[in-house]
C-alpha cells in the first residue's frame, strides 16, 4: 500500500505539467508519464488485491461495463485496422481503464492519507493557475506549434494544457474545489485559510476569464449556479452574474480579434462540422460504433481527414462533443453503458448530499453538472487531466463509505 500511495502522489504531481510532458512513439501516438503512472498504479492495485484475495471489491458492473463495451467494439472492428492502428486505438482504452483504476486505488486509502490528497489537489490545481498567467502575458501565441498538432490559439490563457478550452474546463473544476474549501474554512472560522482560499478563488476566476473560452464560461455559470443553490447562497448568484456582464463589457473592444471574440463564428462552424462527421459515422455503425478509440482512422476512411496531412492534428481522434464521441466509437450500446456509469455516480452523490459533512458532494455534483454542459462543445469528458481529477474527487467524496 505504501508504494500505491507514493505512485498516487507522483500522479498528482505530474498533472500540472499538462501537455508539456509527452513523448512521440511514432504514427501520431504520444505517451505521457501521467498515463504510464496511472496504468502502473492500477496494475499495482490489482496485484495487491489478488494477494489479499479482495479482487471482487473492484468488480463493479456500473464502472466496468463501459470499458468492457469499448473493448468489444474495438475487437469487432479490428479487421478494419492495420496492426499499428489497432495498437494506437487500444492505448486510449488502456489509459481510460488506468484512470478508472485510480478511483479504486484512492478508495482503499486510509482517512488520514485521503486528507493529505485533498491538500495536494489544492496545490496541484494552483500550479496550473499560476503557470497560466506568465504564459498569457509572455507566450499567448502558439501558432508556432501547429506543426506539432496544436490549434492556432492567440491572446488567450491556456496554461500547460496548450488549449484554452480544456484549460478553462479544468480551471472551472479547480475553482469549484477551492470554493468548497473556502466555504469549509468559513464554517470553521480559520482566518488564515479563508484569506488564502479567497485569493486563490479570485486568481482562478480571472484565469477562467482570460481563456476567452465560451464553453468554459458557460460551464462556470452552470457549475457555480448549482454550487451556490446547493449551499443555499442564492444572493451571491446576482453578484456573480453582474461580474460576468461587466467582464463582457470590458473585453468587448477586443472582439475585433477572432480569438478573443466571444461571438466568433469560425470555430462554431468548425465545431458543427465535427458534429456532422461524427453523426455520419455513427449512422453507419449504430450498434457498437467504429471501436474505442479508432475514430481517427474512421475519419480517414470516410475522407473527413487526410491520411497524409501537412501537419498532424491532436483533434483527429476526437469529436467536439463527448456524447457524440461515445456514440461514434462505441455505438448506442456503449452510449447506454456510459450514461449508466454516470447515472450511478450521480445517484451515489445525491444519496450523500443528505449527510452533514457534504461539501465534497456538492463540489462533485456542481462539477458534473457543468462538465456535462461543457462536454457538448469539447471532448472534455475524455481529457486526461479532467478524467483524473473527477475520479479522485469522486473517490474522496465517498471516503466514509
Amino acid at each position: 500500500m505504501r508504494i500505491l500511495k507514493i505512485l498516487t502522489i507522483l500522479l498528482l504531481l505530474l498533472l500540472p505539467f499538462g501537455e508539456m510532458l509527452r513523448f512521440s512513439i511514432g504514427n501520431n501516438i504520444y505517451i505521457k508519464p501521467l498515463d504510464v503512472v496511472a496504468c502502473v498504479l492500477t496494475f499495482g492495485l490489482v496485484l495487491w488485491l489478488l494477494y489479499r484475495d479482495k479482487i471482487k471489491t473492484i468488480l463493479q458492473l456500473p464502472l466496468l461495463l463501459f470499458p468492457l463495451v469499448g473493448l468489444i467494439s474495438l475487437v469487432i472492428n479490428a479487421y478494419r485496422l492495420e496492426p499499428n492502428e489497432a495498437l494506437a486505438s487500444s492505448l486510449y482504452l488502456i489509459r481510460w481503464v488506468g484512470f478508472l483504476g485510480v478511483f479504486f486505488v484512492v478508495v482503499q486509502f486510509d482517512a488520514a492519507f485521503k486528507k493529505k490528497l485533498l491538500s495536494l489537489m489544492f496545490y496541484v490545481g494552483l500550479a496550473v493557475v499560476l503557470a497560466g498567467f506568465p504564459q498569457y502575458f509572455f507566450y499567448s501565441d502558439i501558432r508556432s506549434l501547429i506543426y506539432l498538432g496544436w490549434d492556432d490559439h492567440m491572446h488567450r490563457l491556456f496554461s500547460t494544457f496548450l488549449d484554452p478550452n480544456f484549460a478553462g474546463a479544468f480551471l472551472v473544476l479547480y475553482l469549484l474545489f477551492v470554493s468548497g474549501k473556502l466555504y469549509q474554512h468559513i464554517e470553521e472560522r480559520s482566518k488564515k485559510w479563508i484569506i488564502l482560499c479567497s485569493i486563490v478563488v479570485i486568481l482562478t476566476f480571472l484565469a477562467v476569464l482570460l481563456t476567452y473560452s465560451r464553453s468554459a464560461l458557460l460551464m462556470m455559470i452552470i457549475s457555480l449556479g448549482v454550487f451556490l443553490i446547493l449551499l443555499k447562497q442564492k444572493k451571491i448568484i446576482v453578484g456573480f452574474v453582474a461580474v460576468l456582464v461587466a467582464y463582457v463589457i470590458i473585453i468587448s473592444p477586443s472582439f475585433y480579434i477572432e480569438n478573443t471574440n466571444l461571438f466568433r463564428v469560425q470555430s462554431t462552424f468548425a465545431r458543427l462540422e465535427t458534429y456532422q462527421n461524427a453523426f455520419t459515422i455513427y449512422q453507419d455503425r449504430p450498434i457498437l460504433g467504429v471501436g474505442f478509440n479508432a475514430y481517427r482512422y474512421a475519419q480517414q476512411e470516410y475522407g473527413f481527414r487526410s491520411k497524409n496531412p501537412k501537419y498532424p492534428s491532436n483533434a483527429d481522434s476526437g469529436v467536439d462533443n463527448s456524447f457524440l464521441f461515445v456514440l461514434a466509437t462505441t455505438g448506442i450500446v456503449g452510449f447506454a453503458a456510459y450514461l449508466f456509469l454516470w447515472a450511478n455516480l450521480f445517484r451515489e452523490a445525491i444519496v450523500r448530499l443528505r449527510t452533514k459533512d457534504n461539501i465534497l458532494v456538492i463540489v462533485f455534483i456542481s462539477s458534473t453538472a457543468g462538465l456535462f454542459i461543457n462536454a457538448l462543445f469539447i471532448n472534455s469528458l475524455f481529457f486526461p487531466a479532467i478524467i483524473l481529477w473527477m475520479w479522485i474527487l469522486y473517490a474522496l467524496m465517498i471516503r466514509n463509505k
